[in-house]
């Protein structure tokens, strides 16, 4: 596949959905993590590509290309893990995040699923960011849309997240699992115009009508879904970041 398609998709397949390498040595092209049988844009490639940006001070050069979609969520999975890893109190937690530096332990495909294993027929989303505690539990599920979202969208990411019992990671080749616990929380968010009847409909349809979901015994409890919109991502993610300290333990 191209990388400019991949790229462009999140670093997916946009026909079966699949992860896909990220083109570290900027050859033009990506393969399949999973779905090696799958044709689409089968021997196609893009030309020699740039896909090694100049490092932001403080931060390493990532494999994933600033400007692109996903970039965003990269600089929140990073900020994320250094305040986890540097908080005394946070010992023994853990932070996962796609779309980023792909050499990154930690940088995974974060995969949502109903039943004991993960497989192909059974997984039903994919989530952005993912923190979980010591004790194997998920504390945060984020999913971030950095381009403008439809009120359709957001609806089908948080049913399809809260339909999911447990999460997986794959991380040298071994697969964990992650329970949800009563208190696991998740933050949908993105970008909408302060103005306009998409913000009007979340706000005042989609969340109430939420709330109002009984839910599954197994999955996140509606109540513990938030919705967070911003006319651009950088505020978006500002609000992120404090909504994440406040839910991780002082």
């Amino acid at each position: 596949m191209r990388t400019s398609t991949a790229r462009g998709n999140g670093w997916r397949c946009p026909q079966c959905g699949d992860e896909t390498s990220r083109d570290e040595s900027g050859q033009g092209y990506v393969r399949h993590l999973r779905n090696a049988g799958c044709t689409f844009e089968k021997g196609l490639r893009d030309g020699v590509v740039a896909v090694s940006p100049a490092a932001t001070p403080g931060i390493a050069a990532s494999a994933n290309v600033r400007g692109g979609q996903g970039q965003e969520t990269d600089v929140l999975g990073q900020w994320v893990t250094e305040y986890v890893n540097s908080a005394t109190s946070l010992r023994g937690y853990e932070v996962f995040y796609d779309h980023g530096d792909s050499r990154e332990p930690n940088v995974v495909a974060i995969k949502g699923f109903y039943g004991s294993q993960v497989t192909s027929l059974n997984r039903l989303a994919d989530v952005d960011l993912m923190v979980v505690a010591p004790n194997q539990r998920v504390l945060l599920l984020v999913e971030v849309e950095e381009r403008g979202s439809s009120p359709k969208k957001i609806i089908g990411d948080a049913v399809t997240i809260m339909m999911c019992n447990r999460f997986a990671v794959r991380q040298s080749g071994v697969q964990r699992y992650f329970e949800i616990a009563e208190a696991s929380r998740l933050v949908v968010s993105g970008v909408m115009p302060a103005q306009g009847h998409r913000l009007d409909k979340v706000e005042g349809v989609i969340v109430p009508r939420f709330r109002q979901l009984s839910g599954f015994s197994d999955g996140i409890d509606s109540a513990n879904i938030e919705f967070v919109f911003e006319p651009s991502i950088s505020q978006t993610v500002d609000r992120l970041k404090s909504i994440i300290r406040d839910a991780l333990p002082a």
